[in-house]
């Protein structure tokens, strides 16, 4: 493990950095990450890494249906955003036998705003936050049917924080990645971690909206079924709980 510390301590000094050109802390409604390499899985990580100069290029898209409500009682009355269309252009590099590294570039094609003061709505273009990966692996899951790895991550200050789609400052954090393969069929993989970033409370033009983004603790499951050489079943579960 000691041969991975020096990187990780390496993302939390960048991390702990704050740069003269960091905008004021905003919200964000992006709550789906992508994989950025070969895991079996949409959003939760495998074990394994790539060996070294072996690649993985892809985009991907997903969108969201009202992420942002203004609710009383749990009844819906206005909305902040009502619909995003994420794109992710993203990719892993190995980089030695047991370390990859990762990129991911997420653009909002359409993010749809209210603006509640002034009773108006927009629909636009606008970049996201992009986010810097690292994935360690300490047990090699090929060799003792178990495998673990460390995913530290840092998210970049470039998405628009007016439009809801950045942070306008730095965050990251790191999971833990656990996984199990069952006679080379079956694979169970959990990610467990903490993501810090600024603490905020949900605002616009003014309006505050009593609702508080902090750091999170991050938590998921997934299940891989190999049905046939070229046929997999996969199912995931993911959450997460301010902190």
């Amino acid at each position: 493990m000691r041969r991975f510390f020096p990187l990780f301590g390496f993302l939390i000094l960048l991390l702990s950095t704050s740069p003269a050109w960091a905008r004021a802390t905003a919200a964000s409604v992006q709550f789906y990450y992508p994989v950025v390499d070969d895991s079996r899985y949409f959003s939760l990580y495998s074990s394994q890494t790539f060996q070294p100069l072996q690649f993985r290029f892809g985009f991907g898209m997903n969108y969201a249906r009202r992420p942002a409500e203004i609710g009383i009682g749990g009844t819906r009355r206005l909305g902040l955003v009502d619909n995003l269309v994420m794109g992710d252009f993203f990719g892993s590099l190995g980089v030695l036998d047991w370390l990859q590294l990762g990129l991911d570039i997420p653009v909002a094609f359409l993010v749809d705003v209210n603006d509640i003061a002034t009773a108006t709505s927009s629909r636009s273009f606008a970049m996201g936050d992009i986010r810097f990966l690292m994935k360690g692996r300490l047990l090699n899951i090929d060799r003792h049917s178990v495998g673990v790895s460390l995913l530290p991550s840092i998210h970049f200050p470039t998405g628009s924080g007016s439009k809801f789609v950045g942070n306008n400052s730095f965050s990251g954090g790191a999971d833990v990645i656990v996984d199990v393969d069952i006679k080379q069929r079956v694979q169970i993989a959990t990610n467990l971690g903490y993501h810090t970033r600024d603490r905020t409370t949900v605002n616009q033009s003014g309006l505050s909206f009593n609702t508080i983004q902090d750091d999170t603790f991050n938590f998921g499951l997934g299940v891989n079924w190999s049905i046939k050489d070229w046929v997999e079943l996969v199912g995931e579960f993911t959450g997460s709980t301010l902190t």
